[in-house]
């Protein structure tokens, strides 16, 4: 469809490989000069992944700024529900699935098996809005 996302889930079933994708895969976004908007669930979580982005890996950084209010940063890490910074990418650290269209182009999720079932959730939700889904 016109103006859908496509959706890429992370596959990472451990902390450390949670951490190691989303750190890749903000680096590809933020190398490509594409700006991305990190939602976090809650201001703890926040406050987590902002602090491992400015030492993972070890002896190394990812610029990015932690905000709730527009910005023009490359990587912005919130949780508020509004695209501060017109990315056109979307990590969603969240248990609800996100349906934002244009600009954003693509929708990255970390698929892990929690007992809560979001993953799956999400996945259903996006098939039935029609949206490009994979893995990665």
């Amino acid at each position: 469809m016109a103006n859908q996302p496509k959706v890429v889930f992370l596959q990472a079933f451990d902390n450390q490989t949670k951490l190691l994708k989303i750190y890749q895969t903000l680096k590809a976004h933020f190398l490509q000069k594409e700006r991305t908007l990190v939602l976090a669930a809650d201001q703890k979580a926040l406050d987590f992944l902002d602090n491992v982005l400015w030492g993972f890996p070890k002896d190394s950084f990812l610029p990015h700024r932690a905000s709730f209010l527009p910005c023009q940063d490359l990587i912005v890490l919130t949780t508020e529900r509004h695209n501060l910074n017109n990315a056109s990418c979307l990590l969603n650290l969240t248990v609800e699935p996100i349906l934002w269209k244009a600009p954003i182009r693509a929708i990255y999720e970390i698929e892990s098996k929690d007992k809560e079932g979001s993953t799956k959730k999400k996945f259903q939700v996006y098939k039935e809005h029609g949206l490009a889904i994979s893995s990665n």
